[in-house]
């Protein structure tokens, strides 16, 4: 019996999905739907197949099943390379200024935050930073809107733009320090008023 979708992808990037296809070495052979035709005064009966686009949802249950082991569930104890779970997902604009020209973004880029909580009883958080433009099914306005923006924005920005390197910025905080720094802008950036 084949899982049916009870949700939706907030966020979906067609480039990191297929690097992780191709990384891994997963094939995604397209799917075949039957067609039938029949013949002149029903004589016979063809069946020909016809290529279907694959939805992202039967894309990511490929992707959960040859993945297996390798992907960790959210809240699991870490570092964890590939996580997977399901939930309440808060989704803001990255709003930042002052990281320098070479460890930007580059981009208008989404902050994504979840949180759950361990077998053992312990709180996760994860906050995930990407292209603006992979958020689906939302209106992105032309503009950042205003609010706070963290003191930290800068160092944040070139932490995740040098894929955790750390840069001269990042060299003034410790990696918990940061993650936290990260929550809580992921939490409070755009608010008007004391939280």
């Amino acid at each position: 019996m084949r899982a049916k979708p009870v949700g939706r992808y907030v966020y979906w990037s067609e480039r990191l999905v297929n690097e992780v296809i191709e990384d891994n070495g997963i094939q995604l052979a397209p799917r075949v739907q039957p067609t039938f035709k029949l013949g002149l005064a029903g004589s016979g009966i063809d069946v020909s197949g016809a290529n279907r686009q694959r939805t992202r949802f039967e894309v990511a249950e490929k992707l959960k099943k040859k993945l297996g082991r390798r992907l960790a569930e959210h809240g699991a104890p870490g570092p964890v390379q590939m996580v997977r779970g399901r939930g309440w997902v808060e989704v803001a604009e990255f709003q930042r200024w002052g990281a320098r020209p070479e460890h930007s973004l580059r981009q208008r880029t989404a902050v994504l935050h979840t949180q759950t909580r361990s077998p053992q009883g312990l709180r996760a958080d994860l906050c995930l930073f990407g292209g603006l433009k992979n958020l689906q099914g939302y209106s992105v306005p032309d503009e950042p809107v205003g609010g706070w923006i963290s003191s930290t924005a800068p160092a944040i920005e070139e932490l995740v733009a040098s894929h955790g390197v750390g840069t001269s910025w990042t060299e003034a905080y410790d990696a918990e320090e940061l993650a936290v720094e990260a929550l809580r802008l992921a939490l409070g950036q755009g608010n008007y008023a004391s939280p």
